[in-house]
């Protein structure tokens, strides 16, 4: 049962966690308005990956980090360097999206580029890391043994999953409405709006 509690928690955190607007969720959209819902949910499949890595590394590196806060601190630092360079590249960018009419790259390098998008997302260790610590204060949820590390571990991966899955959906859908109404270039800007938001928001929580 507390397998089962674990599991059903922490994916419902990963897939409200993937709401904001991420690296990974703006080219899942891309590439299911320019290439269609497989190519998407290939990179979906890339993407979910690394939730596998880094949720084992925050059940592993726990004690770790409640013993050196400074490093934690670091982490949480850097994420608010790595966004607000994001959010300048995306407007130094705007208009340089792919044409429409380029040909379907291969399932390889979408699968490929989801999972080097989210390897390199500094806030998916810091975010784990925090679960991890509020479920340690819950005996019903405190990970101890291996069952419950790999279901804390699959939880993450497939509540991300689901998330992405449903902006493929809905993208692939819309796809038609969202031409209408915004170009690539105001596509980036709100992307570049979205990371510096983000930033503000790590900034507002390291210092409360």
């Amino acid at each position: 049962m507390k397998v089962l509690s674990i599991f059903g928690l922490t994916c419902l955190i990963s897939f409200l966690g993937s709401v904001h607007p991420g690296s990974l969720n703006v080219s899942v959209v891309q590439t299911a308005l320019k290439y269609g819902k497989k190519q998407a949910y290939m990179m979906v499949l890339g993407g979910v990956l690394p939730e596998l890595l880094y949720g084992w590394l925050a059940v592993e590196g726990v004690h770790l980090f409640e013993q050196n806060p400074s490093l934690y601190a670091w982490i949480r630092w850097s994420c608010i360097v790595v966004f607000i360079g994001l959010g300048i590249y995306s407007f130094y960018t705007a208009g340089v999206l792919p044409a429409l009419q380029q040909p379907k790259p291969q399932h390889s390098t979408t699968f490929g580029k989801g999972l080097l998008l989210s390897l390199f997302n500094p806030q998916l260790l810091p975010f784990w890391m925090v679960v991890v610590v509020s479920y340690q204060a819950y005996e019903t949820l405190a990970i101890h043994s291996i069952s419950q590390q790999a279901s804390f571990v699959s939880g993450a991966s497939v509540g991300a999953f689901l998330l992405n899955a449903l902006y493929v959906t809905i993208a692939f859908k819309k796809r038609q409405w969202l031409f209408s109404y915004m170009s690539p270039k105001r596509f980036d800007q709100c992307v570049g709006v979205g990371f510096l938001s983000m930033a503000m928001m790590q900034l507002y929580k390291v210092w409360s």
